[in-house]
């Protein structure tokens, strides 16, 4: 079995806790990539993120996810970033190896998830603490185009910013969108 672990370092007891699985896939034996994590720094909250890539072929992954609730001492929002291109079959469509999320935070709760799917596109999903993440939304890109590497930010008052490659017929491209 392959899942994605999780350990907090608690102060108080100036030691870390037990460490607790959040997420696990079985049934198909697939992969998970690129774990990452951001933890507000006023709220404790957290969000982890990380690509799926299920076996066998051709089910292509899925951006995945889950949310620490500080009030609840528990991992409990299942975000799903990615964007299907078939509803029924969320991992068909979904994104590409290297197109794992890339996450941001600001000191309120206030979280982003940004990659790139497998149809070369870039999107985003935003989440206004507390509460769920919003749809994911295309970030802006020229017809046609591969989206390459992407990473992104949060300042402090929430706007997050987007920093994605594009290669097209007449070269890369680096893009840029400000979420206000």
């Amino acid at each position: 079995m392959q899942g994605i672990d999780a350990r907090r370092y608690d102060r108080q007891s100036n030691a870390w806790q037990p460490a607790e699985r959040i997420d696990s896939h079985i049934s198909d034996h697939g992969g998970m990539f690129n774990p990452s994590i951001v933890v507000p720094t006023n709220t404790g909250d957290a969000l982890a993120g990380w690509l799926y890539i299920p076996h066998p072929p051709p089910l292509t992954g899925a951006a995945e996810g889950r949310v620490y609730s500080a009030a609840k001492e528990d991992w409990d929002i299942r975000p799903r970033f990615d964007r299907s291109v078939d509803p029924n079959n969320p991992r068909l469509g979904g994104t590409v190896l290297g197109g794992f999320p890339v996450l941001a935070s600001d000191p309120a709760g206030d979280q982003v998830a940004l990659w790139a799917q497998s149809d070369h596109t870039a999107w985003a999903s935003y989440q206004y603490a507390p509460g769920n993440f919003r749809p994911p939304e295309p970030l802006r890109s020229a017809p046609g185009a591969v989206v390459g590497a992407i990473t992104g930010a949060m300042d402090l008052n929430g706007h997050a910013t987007a920093v994605w490659i594009e290669t097209a017929a007449g070269g890369d491209s680096l893009w840029v969108s400000r979420y206000q």
